[in-house]
């Protein structure tokens, strides 16, 4: 017995191995690494032994497994996976899912495909039908065979009828995380991407407060991913910027948004530039506009709005004073200065 207090998670899968009289498990999980009373491998040893353990205790199991692949054979390995995956559980918790997905790591390319199928399966269902924004998906290889295929027929219809609800978008995490299991799954949603990139460009201007938002490890996840998509959203919030580039500057301060491709963006690249040449120009904000304008590295001839983000960029809602109302007028023809 311990000599002072324990865990729960502990005395909770010890009360479980002894009510399912099979103390020599107590032994089996003293063979494995770890500390003496740790949760993790008598809980390993209790779930490979099928005996059914609350959610605390699978993550205790999982997380334990994620940190020592060695430590368990083949034949183990496919027994904890199968309780951990098992279809009658439905009580499993944020914290057991970043395990499982943690254990879908550190097992990925270390045991057949066959036997991680199951965890992958899992995680993507819940990443679909529990609707965790912040769930570590599995790579695409883990989908790649027949048991991919049936996961992908099962999800893909449910999949595409959100994608082409009328709310998608609104929802940024939601919406990043399932174009990105569609990508993995092989689900073709080419035909609604325009549609969804409409709602989520403006929804990601949405929300103020300092630093990165949440959502935005998974969206650079999906921009690197997903070459359509990429192109899609950074085109699609260049063209909001004219109208409202003091909104799509804060976006791109919090979040360093991939646009050095061969896409034009002028538009996104003034707002890019906008804070380091405030910075550098100080209270002349003729000037700003001026570095401004070159940072898109469009001619107002060419494309008229760049005037107007310009301008927006550096007066927002303020009218210029007089004499920089004439040097706004004398930056561009007449014509360029009415299409803007």
């Amino acid at each position: 017995r311990p000599e002072g207090p324990v865990g729960d998670v502990w005395a909770e899968t010890a009360a479980r191995v002894w009510r399912s009289r099979a103390p020599e498990l107590f032994r089996e999980a003293a063979a494995l690494p770890g500390e003496p009373f740790a949760a993790g491998p008598l809980a390993v040893t209790a779930l490979c032994a099928g005996i059914p353990l609350g959610t605390d205790e699978r993550a205790a199991a999982a997380g334990w497994a994620a940190e020592r692949p060695y430590a368990l054979d083949g034949k183990r390995t496919r027994q904890l996976i199968e309780a951990l995956t098992a279809p009658g559980v439905d009580d499993r918790s944020g914290p057991e899912f970043d395990a499982a997905g943690l254990l879908f790591a550190a097992l990925d390319g270390r045991s057949p495909v066959t036997t991680t199928a199951p965890l992958a399966a899992m995680l993507v269902t819940e990443a679909v039908r529990g609707g965790n924004g912040s769930l570590e998906l599995p790579g695409r290889t883990a989908f790649s065979g027949p048991e991919g295929a049936a996961v992908a027929e099962v999800l893909g219809p449910e999949i595409l009828s959100e994608l082409g609800g009328a709310g998608v978008g609104l929802d940024v995490a939601r919406t990043v995380q399932l174009l990105r299991v569609a990508r993995l799954l092989g689900v073709d949603c080419a035909g609604l991407l325009p549609s969804v990139v409409d709602r989520l460009a403006p929804a990601l201007l949405t929300g103020g407060g300092e630093g990165a938002p949440d959502w935005a490890p998974a969206l650079l996840e999906l921009m690197d991913e997903q070459f359509d998509a990429r192109t899609a959203l950074l085109g699609a919030l260049d063209g909001i910027a004219p109208n409202g580039p003091a909104g799509v500057e804060r976006l791109l301060s919090r979040v360093p948004l991939p646009f050095t491709g061969t896409q034009a963006l002028p538009h996104l690249r003034m707002c890019a530039g906008a804070p380091e040449a405030k910075a550098g120009c100080g209270e002349d904000r003729m000037a700003s506009f001026q570095r401004i304008l070159r940072a898109g590295g469009v001619s107002p001839f060419a494309e008229p709005l760049v005037l107007r983000t310009a301008a927006g960029l550096v007066w927002g809602a303020d009218a210029p004073t007089p004499a920089e109302a004439r040097l706004l007028l004398e930056a561009a023809t007449s014509d360029a200065h009415r299409a803007a």
